[in-house]
């Protein structure tokens, strides 16, 4: 067989190294094509494209020609998706996952057993610290521009459903954790229930008096915590935001 049609990590960047002249088009002369450029030009969906780059054998040799051609044509140059492939092979899946990591040590509790699972199944783990939303977008449109995971987990963040519909359209499977996104396989926590809990805990333990020290008032999960809070301690209860903590108040 044709080496071109293997769906091999060579053949992947050797279709976008071919000493072809791409052809001056509008996509070349307003900024670097995207998959979605190669997929019109192919005239195939971008999750075609996706399985070309990630070397899938469910793509036809015809297919894979003619998407290598238009990467050619479009002058399609991945670079660091590339480089990636090259080391780790066409077979080494990568999973990332998004969250804030040093915000707090739930997140630890998260991401060790996620690590041990993946490695269990032979996939690869990439932790992402994600600062605010600007950084989340970013990492987001990178790994998309890239294609540079095979799964996505979403930790404590939501994602809006234009984003959503993009990464099932490139057959990039989504887990959201600690935060309900609808149309996404979801795991989270109780958290009013938890906030009950942590009150009956004290009042059982003899305390009369309960007050509550909370995160911010814009993170729901802190939020619906103070509800089950005050559902048991009663709504004068003492309460104070974490962020209202400083040593300018003097506390």
């Amino acid at each position: 067989m044709d080496p071109v049609h293997q769906p091999s990590a060579i053949s992947r960047i050797a279709a976008v190294a071919h000493p072809v002249p791409a052809r001056t088009t509008r996509a070349t002369m307003l900024g670097d094509p995207t998959i979605y450029d190669i997929a019109k030009r192919a005239g195939v969906g971008i999750a075609t494209v996706s399985r070309v780059l990630n070397g899938s054998e469910r793509v036809a040799s015809a297919t894979r020609l003619s998407v290598q051609r238009a990467m050619v044509e479009l002058g399609f140059r991945p670079n660091r998706a590339a480089r990636r492939l090259a080391v780790r092979g066409p077979n080494r899946q990568r999973v990332a996952a998004l969250m804030p990591f040093f915000s707090a040590s739930f997140y630890f509790s998260v991401s060790k057993p996620l690590s041990l699972g993946l490695a269990a199944a032979d996939l690869d783990f990439v932790l992402y610290n994600i600062q605010d939303r600007d950084d989340k977008n970013r990492v987001l449109d990178r790994l998309v521009r890239e294609h540079a995971c095979e799964g996505l987990v979403l930790c404590s963040m939501g994602i809006t459903p234009e984003r959503v519909a993009q990464l099932q359209q490139m057959g990039i499977p989504v887990v959201s954790v600690e935060y309900a996104l609808p149309g996404v396989p979801s795991v989270t926590v109780d958290n009013v229930a938890a906030g009950t809990r942590a009150a009956r805990y004290l009042q059982r333990g003899g305390s009369k008096t309960l007050a509550l020290i909370t995160g911010s008032a814009e993170t729901q999960s802190f939020l619906d915590r103070e509800e089950g809070f005050v559902a048991v301690a009663g709504s004068q209860a003492p309460q104070l935001r974490a962020d209202a903590i400083t040593p300018e108040a003097g506390r």
